[in-house]
């Protein structure tokens, strides 16, 4: 039987074959970090991350893992597959209504494998600039990532999923970046003294981190905005009119910073019989004649709670972010 030229389904070129019926390493869970494991009282004294460190008491056999590490050995370099990915970014838009469901989804996994693989630089001290890659080319790859990922044969989650994976990659992310942080930098007093270390993560991440990835995931802020009503955008019991009014990248950002760095060892103070402001602001003082915290370490986190403050999410988070803010301010 003749079989109509309507009927033939246009073939895949050989060069996209390896982005639909290949899989590439996906990035690690936050679960498969030592930071979950850090207990959540500063001075605990049982963790890497606890004020009163103590060397002898962590396990030597502990590996501190890097979050994109977790690849398979025999993959492609991620700057090799993301030209690769650049150079037949036109065929895949041009081509991809064509793919069946199992091809779109094994493109969109390694679409954001291969994305997460490469921004990830900018959690290692590497400046945007560095990058392989220019910073529209990135924002070419997270737009059509973002095209598939909402596509009703990959999804029908959305705007929510791509949320979703990108809360997991940051966290993950930033737990790297304080892991580095904790075990590379020079100054042994200031990185076991809780209200210093605080200080040095914020500056790094706020100074070299936060503009250099909002660059990066611009695309996604128009997505989210006109997406306001998608229910990852909310944490706990977070205000609707804020989110819809509000939410973007830059928030996205500093709550995950404000919950999984700040938050865990802050954490403490919300049960004393002071009241979360108070007690950190008689912590600060001891700290002050203990520890040599000075004026500056003070000012660095007045900026860090300041800036987390607006947030605004009317949660239990923010709430103590406040409180934690107004502590400062008293000690100042």
């Amino acid at each position: 039987m003749h079989i109509g030229q309507d009927a033939i389904e246009p073939a895949i070129p050989n060069s996209l074959s390896k982005f639909l019926h290949s899989s590439y390493g996906r990035h690690k869970s936050p679960s498969q970090f030592i930071h979950i494991n850090a207990g959540q009282l500063v001075d605990s004294g049982t963790s890497v991350y606890s004020l009163n460190v103590n060397p002898s008491g962590v396990n030597p056999n502990t590996i501190v893992e890097d979050p994109l590490s977790g690849t398979d050995p025999a993959s492609p370099n991620p700057v090799s597959m993301l030209h690769d990915l650049l150079r037949n970014l036109p065929s895949l838009e041009a081509n991809y209504k064509h793919f069946n469901s199992q091809e779109l989804t094994t493109l969109t996994n390694n679409i954001w494998n291969i994305f997460c693989s490469n921004v990830a630089e900018l959690f290692r001290t590497q400046r945007i600039w560095k990058l392989r890659a220019k910073i529209e080319n990135f924002n070419e790859v997270l737009e059509f990532y973002c095209i598939l990922k909402t596509d009703p044969r990959v999804t029908h989650s959305g705007m929510n999923r791509i949320i979703s994976d990108l809360k997991e990659f940051l966290v993950s992310s930033l737990y790297n970046l304080e892991n580095q942080i904790v075990f590379n930098y020079s100054n042994e007093d200031t990185i076991n003294n809780a209200l210093k270390r605080l200080g040095v993560i914020w500056r790094i991440f706020y100074q070299e981190v936060y503009y250099d990835l909002a660059a990066v995931l611009l695309p996604l802020d128009q997505s989210i905005r006109e997406d306001g009503n998608s229910t990852v955008l909310k944490s706990g019991n977070e205000s609707r009119t804020h989110i819809n009014g509000n939410y973007s990248i830059g928030f996205l950002l500093l709550m995950c910073f404000r919950d999984s760095i700040v938050l865990p060892c802050y954490e403490n103070f919300v049960n004393s019989n002071d009241g979360i402001s108070k007690s950190f602001q008689l912590y600060i003082f001891n700290q002050e004649e203990e520890s040599n915290v000075t004026e500056t370490d003070k000012l660095t986190l007045l900026q860090c709670f300041g800036i987390l403050s607006t947030i605004q999410s009317n949660d239990r988070n923010q709430r103590i972010i406040e409180e934690l803010l107004a502590g400062i301010r008293m000690s100042i």
